[in-house]
């Protein structure tokens, strides 16, 4: 091969292989995650404004049920007031779902975003290699969240819950990083995984709320449509600097706490316009031995005080 003719092809090579790597960048797509390809807004460092989702602000309360330990019965479960509830997105089929929104409710699906579970309809998918040490106190236990496979999966569940017509999706276990996990999970990580679940739900038309991770409220606030917190009156993290939930409240989104072993000290919280309230830990159905819900603002109020 003569000089001009090997200079002629090395050039032309080049341009091929440039070529093709900018269409790859361009259509941004995940080949990793055996999903689908991934919208940009999904694979976007920043948050993605999405208009016609679920978007609860902090003007005035919002009356909730959170029940998870079984599946919700229409003619059974119904709390008079009460115009959300979060529900288990896999024990509960699509007409629940519609039943609910017939009456005129939001519903929105709680899903283990950062946990494995065993029992779950896709359980088994999950290689051995993402699946990590036990929650503490759980049997519940942690992922690899910077596993393509764990994306796929959860991929999977946020389209299913969107195919059940959940307007929101509560991911529970995204505070992996500040837990023995059994995996080298850094701040970053968590910060990563979660700003991922944001945008993907927002991709697909769903509302989504930051469930925990305290500690990174400052990084998250603008990627999720809502908080839920469970015990920050227990631990003194309802308005710990750095990360307040006032961040949330200031941008007008609505903020949700939970407390088990104390009382939910309604009158900082209304004052604060956080809608708390005292349940039972393991979140029972109305009617269910130990049973127990008592919200800060009743359920037959609609102001704060």
């Amino acid at each position: 091969m003569t000089m001009k003719r090997f200079l002629f092809v090395s050039i032309a090579l080049i341009f091929i292989f440039s070529s093709m790597g900018a269409v790859l960048a361009d259509t941004h797509t995940y080949y990793d995650l055996g999903v689908r390809s991934a919208p940009t807004s999904m694979l976007s460092s920043e948050p993605t404004p999405v208009a016609g989702i679920w978007q609860p602000t902090a003007d005035a309360p919002i009356h909730w049920q959170w029940q998870l330990s079984k599946p919700f019965n229409i003619s059974k479960h119904l709390i008079s007031g009460v115009t959300v509830y979060d529900i288990d997105m896999f024990d509960n089929d699509a007409s629940v779902v519609a039943a609910l929104h017939a009456k005129g409710f939001i519903v929105i699906a709680y899903i283990e975003a950062g946990c494995w579970t065993s029992g779950r309809p896709d359980s088994s998918k999950f290689p051995a290699s993402v699946i990590g040490k036990r929650i503490s106190g759980w049997p519940d236990k942690w992922l690899d969240i910077r596993s393509s496979k764990v994306r796929q999966i959860m991929a999977a569940r946020f389209d299913l819950a969107k195919s059940k017509g959940f307007d929101a999706v509560e991911p529970d276990c995204i505070d992996g990083w500040q837990n023995n996990t059994g995996f080298p999970l850094t701040a970053q990580d968590q910060i990563d995984y979660n700003k991922w679940i944001a945008n993907y739900c927002h991709s697909i038309g769903l509302s989504v709320g930051l469930k925990g991770d305290n500690d990174q409220v400052g990084a998250l606030y603008t990627y999720f449509d809502w908080a839920l917190n469970e015990q920050c009156n227990q631990y003194s993290e309802c308005f710990k600097s750095p990360n307040s939930y006032a961040l949330f409240i200031n941008a007008n989104k609505a903020v949700f706490n939970c407390e088990y072993k104390v009382t939910s000290q309604c009158s900082a919280m209304k004052a604060a316009h956080i809608n708390s309230m005292t349940r039972d830990v393991n979140l029972k159905a109305p009617g269910s031995s130990g049973y127990k819900r008592v919200p800060c603002v009743p359920d037959t109020r609609n102001t704060w005080n």
